[in-house]
């Protein structure tokens, strides 16, 4: 996976609220995604914060062919297919996740002590 060009991510209409746990998995590798999900759902925020993706609606059938077309031109003229927001795409990796978890996890039970 991370020796790919780009990375297809697919959700159906209808998924607003899910985020798929490939998001995570693609945001490891670093490539490049391009992510047909619904356009005002979950995914496509997460995705396009990013900054590595292209996000296109599962129902524009038009602006998916363009997309394709655009990243296949990319591609063939050696472009850059674009980098993630460093930043942004760790906060998501399990150690920082697992502090968090933690930090909630200790939180909760100082205050469970003070009661």
């Amino acid at each position: 996976m991370k020796e790919s060009d780009v990375l297809l991510l697919l959700l159906a209409e209808g998924h607003k609220k899910v985020i798929p746990g490939k998001v995570f998995e693609y945001f490891a590798t670093g490539c490049p995604i391009l992510a047909i999900v619904p356009r005002d759902g979950e995914t496509a925020e997460l995705v396009t914060k990013a900054g590595n993706a292209w996000v296109v609606d599962v129902n524009d059938e038009d602006g998916i062919v363009d997309c394709l077309s655009s990243i296949y031109k990319r591609w063939q003229s050696g472009q850059d297919m674009g980098t993630a927001d460093e930043s942004y795409v760790k906060n998501f990796e399990r150690k920082a996740l697992t502090s968090q978890l933690s930090n909630i996890f200790t939180a909760v039970a100082k205050e469970r002590v003070k009661s």
